[in-house]
């Protein structure tokens, strides 16, 4: 990962980031990717942009972790 994305980023936003390495075994999460890499036509795989895509998927894992977590508390009772 290039260290420059990585130290733009926040504690939360570093976290989010974090969440989005949990897709990686996703075939959406590849699919994305690619798609981002052949429609900007970049020479390099991993640029900035396609940190935005973990990015994104991170905050997925992180709405799909908190809805989880709210339905085990209010669910029960």
């Amino acid at each position: 990962m290039e260290k420059i994305y990585w130290s733009k980023l926040n504690w939360f936003k570093k976290i989010i980031f974090s969440f989005g390495w949990l897709s990686v075994l996703n075939l959406g999460f590849w699919i994305a990717l690619i798609i981002y890499a052949n429609y900007t036509q970049e020479d390099k795989f991993w640029t900035a942009g396609s940190f935005r895509v973990v990015y994104v998927f991170g905050w997925i894992n992180f709405i799909s972790i908190l809805f989880v977590l709210v339905l085990g508390i209010f669910l029960p009772l």
